[in-house]
């Protein structure tokens, strides 16, 4: 257990590549069967027995980037599904969900603008598996991320507004996803709306975030000044 704790924590920190991805994927396929222990006894085997997801068939093996968009499409679809359908110790869940974000995100920033032609399945793929989160959070900045993907800035907005807004000010994350709001309005030329943003969410703000908080307002500001 504490050798899959470390090896999640080094995922979690290390820059964007096809490399973290490869990890990710082989640390969900660990987590999946049962590799660990919940308190008084060994974790679920979630997929019991069935093919692994993500495993290759020959028809994936000769490129590495056709392989490894097969195993992120599988594994997307098929654990969080199967793990829906078992009484998983909540360890093994959270865990396995957010190794599974992991997957995603290595796949969204390192796999995607290489998939060409799996393009789109990729995009399905992640658009199913936001759906099936249990966090609200992390539902709406998966679906902004797909959003953005699209072209569709507006929408974007509002997914990422909608995970912001159902982050608690207090988490590791609360200021990432505010600057992911305003970046998008930002890079939208949407500078007042951005502005706007940084009001709404500034009661919100903690003293740890604060002064960045304020580097983001004086950059709108600064924006503002040049238009």
């Amino acid at each position: 257990m504490q050798n899959i704790t470390a090896e999640y924590h080094a995922l979690l920190t290390a820059e964007e590549s096809l490399t973290a991805l490869d990890g990710a994927i082989a640390l969900a396929r660990r987590i999946a069967p049962g590799a660990g222990r919940a308190r008084g006894g060994r974790w679920l085997d979630i997929i019991n027995g069935n093919v692994r997801p993500g495993a290759s068939s020959s028809g994936h093996t000769e490129r590495p980037n056709s392989r490894r968009v097969y195993e992120v499409t599988s594994i997307l679809s098929a654990l969080p599904a199967e793990a829906a359908r078992h009484d998983v110790p909540e360890e093994q869940y959270s865990l396995l969900m957010d190794t599974l974000l992991l997957v995603f995100h290595h796949a969204y920033f390192a796999l995607l603008p290489k998939a060409k032609g799996d393009r789109d399945s990729l995009l399905k793929a992640f658009r199913a598996f936001g759906d099936s989160l249990p966090r609200l959070a992390d539902r709406f900045q998966v679906a902004g991320l797909v959003e953005i993907e699209l072209g569709r800035t507006d929408a974007a907005c509002e997914a990422f507004g909608a995970s912001l807004a159902a982050t608690p000010s207090q988490e590791h994350d609360f200021l990432t996803r505010l600057q992911m709001v305003w970046s998008t309005l930002m890079d939208g030329g949407l500078v007042s709306e951005a502005f706007k943003c940084l009001q709404e969410v500034a009661p919100r703000v903690t003293r740890i975030d604060f002064d960045e908080f304020q580097g983001l307002v004086a950059a709108t500001f600064a924006e503002a000044q040049r238009r």
